[in-house]
């Protein structure tokens, strides 16, 4: 996951773990926030392993039309 990605993350969970409101909803949305994390760390290595298929997929395609020549 982009580093300034992550970093907006943290300050947002800290900005709101120091609020004073309701815990039930501080937890909520801390539960959400940790949520969303994870998805995007899931997101951006999705994004990588496609990136490496589609590289290895241009490489495959590449040797068989030079193997046609």
């Amino acid at each position: 996951m982009d580093t300034q990605l992550i970093q907006a993350l943290d300050d947002l969970r800290q900005q709101w773990t120091q609020l004073e409101t309701n815990d039930s909803r501080r937890a909520g949305l801390l539960d959400r926030l940790d949520r969303l994390s994870l998805l995007l760390t899931y997101q951006g290595f999705d994004l990588e392993a496609t990136r490496r298929e589609n590289a290895t997929l241009r490489r495959a395609v590449q040797q068989t039309r030079h193997r046609r020549h």
